[in-house]
């Protein structure tokens, strides 16, 4: 008798230490975030993602009592960022902050890219979505993109453009306007767009397209003519720029910035950061500064909805770079 009582009670306590190591789990998963979160960008700091994350940086640690930093790790068309979040723990405290088009085409144009986005990162949150603006250099004498074009064609080859490097949105937005205008420009790749817009100011590029936000004081000053903007409509921050399809052309540009994490991320993590994100770019004080007020418009996509449109961006962007005829380097 005493033997088995010995049996029941053990049996009961392996029971309890298996249930109480399953809650552990829950619970440490539900305590997210438990560490310092930090939030990874391809790009340089002062640019308007860069922007953008130090301002939602600040509004989560506030929400979530956790440092949220934010880390600058640009070069490589956003291949050294990213590959530093797929090699990352799978807890949601390395966030990838990433442009869709540099995030999808990125991988086409790397004859061995380190990672797969669709395998190796789970999206969280669609936080905005982004048009460009073309901008010419005040040398290049160009006032409007007919004026563009024109010089051109009278020198095939000879204009220069910048771009944020192989892959990224501006790069295949100027590849996309040269095509449907039926031009040729020398490519000349940088690290982000303050070394972009450095080298529009100086004349060592002749256009480019960039992020409207950091754009909007150097148009407001005369620094570099804005010649079109790639969204559907004329943005309000600077109402006289037609759009460019107002001029006749339907440039695949613009795009949109989302928060990713490793894959195999619990998915109570990742609805965690997507709800709280989502909450945060909800706040009218907070999207009149980081949003609305500097060109952006909001998105605050779920889990489920970015991801969906990650995967359709995914074949557009696949058609594209063969129709463009660009080949991994």
């Amino acid at each position: 008798m005493a033997g088995l009582l010995r049996r029941v009670v053990v049996q009961t306590l392996a029971t309890l230490i298996g249930l109480n190591a399953s809650y552990g789990f829950t619970a440490a998963q539900d305590a997210f975030p438990n560490k310092a979160v930090r939030i990874i960008l391809g790009v340089p700091a002062g640019g308007v993602s860069d922007t953008l994350a130090r301002g939602l940086s600040q509004e989560l640690s506030k929400k979530w009592g956790q440092s949220v930093v934010v880390e600058n790790r640009p070069g490589g068309s956003g291949v050294i960022a990213t590959t530093a979040v797929t090699k990352a723990a799978a807890d949601g405290s390395m966030i990838l902050m990433a442009n869709s088009v540099q995030l999808i085409t990125t991988p086409l144009l790397l004859a061995n890219p380190p990672y797969d986005p669709a395998k190796d990162l789970t999206a969280a949150v669609g936080l905005v979505r982004i048009d460009d603006v073309l901008l010419a250099s005040l040398q290049s004498n160009a006032k409007t993109v007919q004026d563009l074009i024109a010089l051109a064609r009278a020198k095939p080859g000879q204009l220069n453009y910048g771009s944020f490097g192989p892959g990224s949105a501006s790069h295949l937005d100027a590849e996309s306007f040269c095509a449907m205008a039926g031009i040729q420009a020398t490519h000349i790749p940088y690290k982000g767009g303050p070394e972009v817009l450095q080298a529009l100011l100086t004349g060592h590029i002749d256009f480019a397209f960039t992020g409207l936000t950091p754009a909007i004081p150097l148009v407001k000053e005369n620094k570099v003519t804005a010649l079109g903007y790639s969204g559907a409509k004329r943005t309000a921050v600077l109402p006289d720029v037609p759009t460019l399809s107002e001029q006749g052309l339907k440039v695949a540009a613009g795009g949109w910035f989302a928060w990713l994490v490793p894959a195999g991320t619990p998915k109570s993590v990742v609805d965690k950061i997507a709800a709280d994100a989502s909450e945060v770019l909800a706040q009218p004080a907070f999207r009149a500064r980081f949003v609305t007020g500097v060109g952006l418009e909001p998105l605050s996509l779920p889990p489920d909805e970015i991801e969906a449109l990650l995967r359709a961006d995914v074949a557009t962007y696949v058609s594209l770079v063969k129709s463009l005829n660009l080949k991994p380097q």
